[in-house]
């Protein structure tokens, strides 16, 4: 047992070090832009802007660190193209009854998905949830939260794993697939919308309501994201997604182990000592 409890938080570490490598990797080639302005003093915009395409009148998507983000992109020359142009399909559940059921299946809400092994308490009952694929996800997925508040996780997302395949999720949660025909990886896509410079303050921008903000799926699907060399994609793709599948594995592992300590003390209580082995020698 305590080579399994090592090996878990081997698995976590060498996933958070290659996350920032990725991170790493992404802003050498992108180019970090000097210090942004993040308007909290103030700032102006043209009137017209607001007729540009945007279906609300929200200033915080003209603010000055998404437009000083937008000029760097030009300035180095960057190639871009939107979520959706990059080979990805975008939706959203609609909203679903959660009707407690014991037998049911396991919900995954969004605050759910950035915790480390969640403990999954609500089961609901299972039905279409008005989703394609019944309200489930699919390992190498991208899951982005839609709704909060912008300095929590609304606009946060996460790479789809062995954890949360075939689990149902959150109507909260936006599904970013990738089509048959895509050929930019999900790894890359998700270091180009997570990076906290060059990327989430992009997606936290589309963010709209004063109450509870929102991100609408056709927003995001719009969003323009720099491209690179396929080489360099590919290498930060790697990163990131070995990232994920590490933190899935120590997940299910530390859950096994959970359910191993379980049925051995149901076995102990029960006066069967047959299999026991102490702690210090499992």
């Amino acid at each position: 047992m305590q080579e399994q409890a090592l090996r878990i938080l081997d698995d976590r570490n060498k996933a958070v070090a290659l996350m920032r490598e990725a991170e790493r990797l992404y802003e050498t080639a992108v180019g970090l832009p000097k210090a942004l302005d993040a308007g909290e003093a103030g700032f102006t915009v043209k009137a017209s802007a607001f007729m540009s395409g945007r279906r609300r009148l929200e200033g915080v998507f003209h603010n000055p660190t998404v437009r000083g983000l937008q000029s760097h992109f030009r300035a180095r020359k960057l190639t871009t193209s939107s979520i959706a142009d990059a080979g990805y399909d975008l939706w959203l559940p609609t909203r679903f009854r959660r009707i407690p059921a014991e037998e049911g299946v396991e919900l995954v809400g969004s605050a759910d998905l950035f915790e480390i092994n969640p403990d999954l308490e609500k089961r609901i009952a299972d039905g279409g949830f008005g989703d394609r694929n019944s309200g489930r996800v699919k390992k190498g997925w991208l899951l982005l939260a839609r709704s909060g508040q912008t300095y929590g996780l609304n606009g946060t997302l996460v790479i789809a794993n062995q954890f949360h395949e075939g689990k149902v999720v959150s109507d909260h949660v936006i599904r970013i697939a990738p089509r048959d025909n895509c050929k930019t990886r999900a790894g890359y896509l998700y270091v180009a919308l997570s990076h906290p410079v060059l990327g989430r303050p992009m997606v936290k921008s589309l963010a709209y309501g004063s109450s509870i903000p929102e991100i609408d799926v056709v927003d995001i699907a719009a969003l323009e994201i720099p491209r690179l060399a396929p080489k360099a994609e590919d290498q930060i793709a790697e990163m990131a997604e070995c990232a994920a599948s590490l933190f899935a594995s120590a997940d299910l592992l530390e859950n096994q182990m959970g359910a191993n300590v379980d049925e051995m003390l149901s076995q102990l209580l029960a006066g069967d000592w047959t299999n026991f082995v102490p702690f210090a020698e499992a």
